[in-house]
């Protein structure tokens, strides 16, 4: 952990270390960024609102989640956002289906890696795994950035 790094992103730097940086198999790394993301997107959800508690007790699904934690910024960046959303298709693919859509699989896939190109300033990831890593930084920059700044932090009222 980084002496300057706030916690909040700090735990995410921790865990792409930890769970990502090793992986080689593209069905590993689409399960497990979609676990650390989903991490993400709940711990900046809690941090947000007023009474997190009722958010853990809510059992939010991904996508619930994931649209959640887009409403509670100011920050309404397409990307981002679509490329969740094809994670998340992905990750449902291979989860719900003994042999996936390879044509579904596949879109998800290139749709991923061009949104990535276009948004980082490097241009094109190497890999699915390079674009997603990279969605996952630029992710819990932004989300860190409002937690720490508390430009989100609820007002509580006297």
């Amino acid at each position: 952990m980084g002496k300057d790094m706030d916690p909040f992103r700090a735990k995410h730097s921790e865990l792409n270390q930890k769970h990502l940086d090793a992986l080689t198999d593209e069905g590993m790394v689409i399960l497990k960024v979609h676990l650390v993301i989903e991490e993400l997107l709940r711990d900046f959800c809690g941090a947000v609102v007023p009474n997190p508690k009722h958010l853990r007790e809510a059992r939010l699904t991904f996508k619930q989640t994931m649209l959640l934690a887009r409403s509670l910024t100011d920050h309404d960046i397409d990307w981002i956002w679509a490329v969740l959303r094809n994670l998340n298709r992905m990750r449902n693919l291979m989860a719900h289906a003994v042999e996936p859509s390879e044509e579904e699989y596949s879109r998800c896939r290139n749709t991923i890696i061009q949104l990535v190109s276009e948004a980082r300033p490097g241009g094109r990831p190497d890999s699915l795994k390079g674009a997603l890593q990279y969605a996952y930084g630029w992710l819990g920059g932004m989300l860190s950035n409002l937690v720490t700044t508390k430009h989100l932090r609820p007002q509580v009222k006297s």
